[in-house]
């Protein structure tokens, strides 16, 4: 099995993206392990996710001060 990098707005973290919820627990059968980078973090927290997803820090934002 390979590995999955997928690029998000910004989940796991806040309420958007809701459809990779249901996707993820998909994905997570069929790929060794599984990278979210989200490019903006949320104080909301984040969701729970599948043993074999691991979170890249949020980037940077480059607009910011």
């Amino acid at each position: 099995m390979k590995e999955l990098w997928l690029f998000t707005a910004r989940f796991p973290h806040g309420t958007g993206e809701p459809f990779l919820e249901n996707e993820l627990p998909v994905l997570a059968r069929r790929f060794r392990r599984i990278v979210i980078v989200p490019q903006l973090a949320d104080v909301q927290g984040e969701r729970p996710l599948p043993a074999n997803v691991a979170v890249h820090p949020a980037m940077p934002d480059p607009m910011a001060r």
